[in-house]
């Protein structure tokens, strides 16, 4: 399988595991439903066998991590439900992507400035208190 690099945006390749006949045959029987939609799994033809922890999302390549679903759960799970990939695996890697260059350009700046960390100069104002004593003016009570 392609999937994207965390790392670079390069196109990297995950070596998955070849499920025997005897492995689903395992995970089948023990799950009886599918994992995502709870239907039984009556047509073996229409189910895959998915990651319950995407391998691109550092999920392990294990008969543990791996579950009978039917192909089109496994699809909107894997790609999102109509327009958005929102809450999808394809989603998640996205964000992880953009968090990683967002956190790889933080740490190139830290670097360019010498690997010390910049205090922030807060001065005080001079004459001033930094909160106001009484925000509003005083109203004169009147006597009833």
């Amino acid at each position: 399988m392609v999937a994207p690099s965390i790392e670079g945006g390069a196109p990297v390749t995950i070596a998955r595991r070849k499920l025997t006949a005897v492995d689903k045959l395992k995970i089948v029987v023990a799950q009886a439903k599918c994992s995502l939609c709870g239907e039984s799994l009556v047509n073996l033809s229409e189910v895959d066998f998915d990651h319950a922890h995407a391998l691109a999302l550092g999920g392990a390549d294990e008969i543990e991590n791996l579950r009978a679903v039917h192909r089109e759960c496994h699809a909107v799970k894997t790609r999102g439900a109509g327009a958005t990939t929102a809450g999808s695996d394809i989603g998640k890697m996205k964000k992880l992507r953009h968090l990683v260059a967002k956190e790889t350009a933080f740490r190139e700046r830290v670097l360019a400035k010498g690997g010390r960390a910049v205090e922030a100069k807060i001065k005080p104002r001079a004459g001033k208190r930094a909160w106001p004593s009484r925000p509003f003016p005083n109203r004169k009570r009147s006597k009833l």
